[in-house]
């Protein structure tokens, strides 16, 4: 589902895409006051296998991101960072999504503080 990851995490993730490729989505949203209307999917992004994804600004606090649940993805120019990516040197090319692990290091500025010190090891 396409979601927002929220305010608690500063605006800026770092996503390391491990195992299989995916394809993430970006969508512009139409709310009210109380609810979303809809979603419309304005962007793309090839995840390529060990790859680096980091997720700042506006692409963080204003557009929904997410993944859909398919077993292949249909690789073309409607993919936002195509030209970029190594491993595509054709395009309208199908790949089968294998077992994907992700990464995901988020900044969360307001947690409470462990005293170490407090802590007494024994053997």
């Amino acid at each position: 589902m396409p979601h927002l990851d929220g305010s608690l995490f500063f605006p800026t993730i770092s996503t390391i895409n491990c195992g299989s490729h995916t394809v993430l989505n970006f969508y512009n949203t139409i709310k009210t006051d109380k609810e979303v209307l809809s979603s419309e999917k304005v962007y793309s992004l090839l995840l390529e296998r060990r790859s680096l994804l980091i997720l700042k600004d506006r692409m963080y606090t204003e557009y929904l991101h997410g993944i859909e649940e398919i077993t292949n993805d249909i690789i073309d120019d409607k993919i936002s960072n195509i030209r970029f990516c190594e491993s595509i040197k054709q395009n309208r090319i199908s790949l089968t999504r294998n077992k994907r692990i992700s990464l995901t290091i988020r900044n969360v500025p307001k947690v409470s503080k462990l005293n170490l010190n407090s802590l007494v090891l024994k053997k």
